[in-house]
């Protein structure tokens, strides 16, 4: 996703680079985007429940806690509907929105997404997962739902 904001003009904040963990709270990285005056911020996950769980999650945070306006609160909702509609158009995966206060969803002031890539604890999510030409998919769905989401 990097690769293909930075080749389109972006300027991309990496909060990390590689599967090495950081030290650093969910709050903390929404004030890295928060003080940067971001565009938009996505928090990219791989989700575990019930091996039955299955497909990519797309999260979003529209209560009145830190929103000015009904505005931002379809902003948001906005956001994670065009996000999740182009996970799921190019990967062919099931994919859900969801809301819910989560930290790094409610103290980011940009539009923001947390995006569950799939379950871990599926068999099937998991293969795709470990699948390069699925980490495609994944990356073009994101590319193409920012995209689609500033070209309003």
């Amino acid at each position: 996703l990097r690769d293909k904001l930075a080749a389109a003009g972006a300027t991309v904040i990496m909060i990390r680079e590689d599967e090495n963990p950081i030290d650093m709270t969910l709050y903390e990285r929404s004030v890295i985007a928060n003080q940067a005056n971001a565009d938009a911020f996505i928090e990219i996950h791989g989700d575990s429940a019930s091996s039955s769980a299955s497909g990519i999650g797309t999260w979003a945070f529209t209560d009145d806690i830190r929103l000015t306006t009904a505005a931002q609160e379809d902003m948001r909702n906005e956001f994670a509907t065009v996000m999740n509609s182009a996970m799921a158009s190019a990967t062919g995966e099931p994919a859900y929105v969801k809301y819910s206060n989560f930290s790094v969803l409610r103290e980011t002031e940009v539009p923001c997404v947390l995006i569950e890539c799939g379950f871990l604890s599926n068999a099937h999510d998991l293969a795709l997962l470990k699948s390069p030409d699925y980490w495609e998919k994944l990356a073009t769905g994101m590319y193409n739902g920012l995209y689609n989401f500033f070209a309003y």
